[in-house]
C-alpha cells in the first residue's frame, strides 16, 4: 500500500518516539496503579481473620480510604485537605 506523501506505508513504524513513550508511561503508571491495589487487596484480606465485626469494619474503611487516596496521588486527582482529614 503506498501512501502519497511519503512512500511505502509498511515501512513507516506505526507510533512516532513521542507516542510510544506516552505508551510507555501509561503502561508503567497502570503497573504502579496495580501495585497499589494489589498491596491494600492483601491488607484488606488479612483483616478479615479479624473476628471482631466493628473492629474489623473500622479496619477495612480505613484500607479502602487509603487506598483512594493512594490512587488520587498517584494519578495526580486532587483531594481536598477537608476529605483527606475524613479519609485518612
Amino acid at each position: 500500500m503506498k501512501d502519497d506523501n511519503n512512500g511505502d506505508l509498511a515501512a513507516r513504524p506505526p507510533f512516532s518516539p513521542i507516542i510510544r513513550r506516552a505508551l510507555a508511561r501509561a503502561d508503567q503508571t497502570q503497573v504502579e496503579a496495580r501495585g497499589i491495589i494489589k498491596s491494600h487487596m492483601i491488607g484488606a484480606m488479612s483483616v478479615g481473620f479479624i473476628p471482631v465485626p466493628i473492629v474489623d469494619g473500622i479496619a477495612l474503611t480505613d484500607i479502602q480510604w487509603n487506598l483512594i487516596c493512594r490512587l488520587a496521588d498517584h494519578y495526580g486527582v486532587p483531594i481536598q485537605a477537608a476529605y483527606r482529614t475524613l479519609l485518612i
